[in-house]
């Protein structure tokens, strides 16, 4: 996939938004397999986004689309950036 930066990658081991972004590069800079968690911190009906918990292999890359006010928690190995479609 090609993509836009739009800011700096920071460690999920505290919960962030990623800077209200709702694509989000994640990468998992450890060997081991971690946990990324999904929360949304405005309900559904008010505009969040769902809620939920994916494994990210070690080495590895995902794309997130989230809600804006979606945060993103792991480990400190595990980076998000905020990032648009080019």
């Amino acid at each position: 996939m090609i993509f836009k930066v739009l800011g700096n990658s920071v460690a999920l081991n505290n919960a962030t938004n990623v800077g209200s972004s709702t694509l989000v590069r994640i990468v998992n800079t450890d060997t081991a397999e971690q946990t990324v968690t999904v929360a949304n911190t405005v309900s559904k009906l008010s505009g969040g986004g769902d809620a939920g918990t994916f494994v990210l292999e070690g080495q590895k890359e995902a794309f997130l689309s989230k809600k804006s006010t979606d945060t993103v928690v792991s480990v400190a190995a595990v980076k998000a950036s905020p990032v648009a479609r080019a």
